[in-house]
């Protein structure tokens, strides 16, 4: 759960702005830069964050044990 979080997170500043932009203008080009790839991004952070936990956390083989 933490890994979709994670991945999704950078996403939401800018997914905002398209709808209403005039609401939004305080979203920088950053964000910006980054929802043009929020697919890569977001999968890239939760397949991070996902292969991190299954190494420090010994992963689901380690709890049939």
């Amino acid at each position: 759960m933490a890994a979709f979080i994670l991945g999704v997170a950078p996403n939401l500043p800018a997914s905002c702005t398209p709808p209403r932009p005039s609401a939004f203008a305080e979203v920088g080009a950053l964000w910006q830069g980054l929802y043009a790839y929020a697919w890569f991004v977001g999968a890239l952070i939760a397949s991070v964050v996902y292969l991190l936990a299954m190494r420090w956390g010994g992963g689901a083989a380690a709890s049939r044990s």
